[in-house]
């Protein structure tokens, strides 16, 4: 069977509606405009759809922020930012004899709430906190820090829980709201009216199996802009795996959860049908760092943008967070088509997944190598009734921003979830082996979708792209790679392309 992985809770963005519970806009990630809009394989071009050369959002980060401030659906990504982390126990359940069935009179509520603070706050011991993951992961521009609360004791029993469904958990963060002392306003680091980080970690097993959502681990959040919480990740405190264990508290499902209260959609398919990062990504199957995209949305780092005739030279991507867009026409956003490249290393953050005794699920690429992603980020406007969303069928070049208006991806790593064209993805690896497995949908006589493979990676022994790999290659815009990326030398220190004409 397929590895079942942490997931938000976000809309199918493809046709019907089920219920609000499960409906929230694919989190516009923000971005740093930090490339030069004048280079590239062709001018800066505004005039995709609409002409917006006088709006102060086209470029980046103070985009996103606007579009946060009017749906609250993202927390902020970078500077001081807070979190509160409520333990909940559900009502006539015994979470301590669970945990401990025997010597239970040794064990108080302070062994939750220790392990609780240490999984997010603390320095990491085998693994990373989510803290000190997301301060290595954003090169220091995030820190995140914070409390873990008493045990909250919720009104409602598992059975409750289980026969409400994922709505359980938005009455549980209601009735916490109602019922606490805790100052939230000590939480709102950018004075937004919203908790920074918000978390409910459960004291019940996680069901593995899939029949009950709620007993899982998601991303949603409450709306009612009158309440101090916005978006919140719920989940068990079983996926800190090794619970007994000082020296191995699994963090993983906290960090992936994190970052989609900061934007990030999952990168992994809903459907099970396609793998377009081939598991190799922390909003994937848990594993690694963070890749180029996701960081250049959150703002951490500045790409810059490729000009054919010209040659560059990347450090580690673990280091610094160089990285280089190929793209026509770029409107200087993360929000359009474009090729991503970075410099892969199984250092720093990958370091875990590629030396570590882990399962087949959690391995990374353990070479050095050029990673290059197809990003198809452009967004378009929908609309809502009781049972659809509709697309306008346009995509815009980063829109005016309005409370009225939805902007979406129109793009994801889940084909149904796709507005135009099913074959299309949100990210995807481009693999140097040139045999495009990833993104092919499977049979039903396949078990597992594919997984990247170290030959994924360029080198100065792989094919080359542009020329041999994606040499007949034409974008979902429409244009046409006019370069062949040559890689003319590769250490420790860093990777050294040239952008030859075709």
């Amino acid at each position: 069977m397929k590895q079942r992985i942490s997931k938000a809770i976000t809309p199918t963005k493809k046709i019907k509606r089920l219920s609000l519970v499960f409906l929230s806009p694919i989190l516009l990630v923000s971005c740093d405009n930090s490339a030069s809009q004048s280079s590239g394989f062709n001018q800066y071009n505004p005039n995709i759809d609409i002409k917006n050369e006088t709006n102060p959002y086209r470029g980046g980060r103070d985009y996103f922020t606007e579009i946060s401030r009017t749906t609250n659906y993202a927390s902020p990504s970078t500077g001081n930012v807070k979190a509160l982390v409520v333990p909940v126990a559900f009502d006539g359940y015994d979470y301590i004899k669970y945990y401990f069935s025997s010597s239970v009179d040794t064990i108080d509520d302070n062994f939750f709430v220790n392990r609780l603070e240490e999984a997010f706050f603390g320095e990491g011991k085998s693994y990373e906190s989510v803290s000190s993951f997301y301060y290595k992961s954003s090169y220091g521009k995030l820190n995140i820090t914070g409390d873990v609360s008493d045990i909250f004791h919720t009104s409602l029993s598992v059975q409750e829980v289980s026969s409400l469904g994922v709505p359980a958990s938005n009455q549980i963060a209601e009735e916490f709201l109602e019922t606490t002392n805790i100052n939230l306003d000590e939480y709102d680091s950018d004075k937004d009216g919203k908790v920074d980080l918000m978390w409910f970690v459960y004291l019940y097993p996680y069901d593995y199996n899939g029949v009950s959502d709620v007993f899982w681990a998601y991303t949603t959040w409450l709306n009612d802009p009158s309440l101090k919480i916005s978006n919140y990740s719920w989940a068990s405190f079983d996926f800190l795996t090794y619970y007994v264990d000082d020296m191995a508290d699994s963090t993983d499902t906290y960090i992936h959860e994190t970052g989609h209260q900061f934007g990030l959609d999952d990168y992994y398919d809903y459907d099970g049908l396609r793998a377009p990062l081939g598991g190799c990504d922390m909003m994937d199957t848990n594993t690694l760092d963070h890749n180029a995209f996701s960081k250049y949305c959150l703002g951490w780092t500045d790409p810059i943008v490729g000009e054919v005739g010209k040659t560059y030279t990347l450090k580690p991507f673990q280091e610094n967070g160089d990285s280089l867009i190929l793209a026509s026409n770029f409107n200087g956003s993360c929000y359009d088509e474009y090729f991503i490249l970075e410099y892969y290393t199984p250092t720093g953050l990958n370091y875990y997944n590629t030396h570590q005794d882990v399962s087949v699920f959690k391995e990374g690429f353990n070479i050095n190598g050029l990673k290059i992603l197809h990003v198809d980020s452009r967004i378009g406007r929908v609309s809502f009734d009781d049972k659809y969303i509709y697309w306008d069928g346009h995509t815009y070049d980063v829109p005016p921003v309005t409370s009225s208006t939805s902007y979406y991806t129109i793009n994801s790593n889940t084909p149904s979830s796709c507005f135009v064209n099913e074959d299309w993805a949100l990210v995807s690896l481009v693999e140097a082996d040139n045999e495009d497995t990833l993104m092919k949908m499977a049979t039903e006589t396949m078990m597992f979708t594919p997984r990247a493979e170290n030959s994924d990676l360029f080198t100065p022994n792989t094919l080359k792209f542009g020329s041999q790999v994606y040499n007949n290659y034409v974008a979902n815009e429409g244009w046409k790679i006019p370069c062949e990326v040559e890689i003319t030398s590769m250490n420790e220190d860093g990777i050294t392309i040239t952008l030859n004409s075709l």
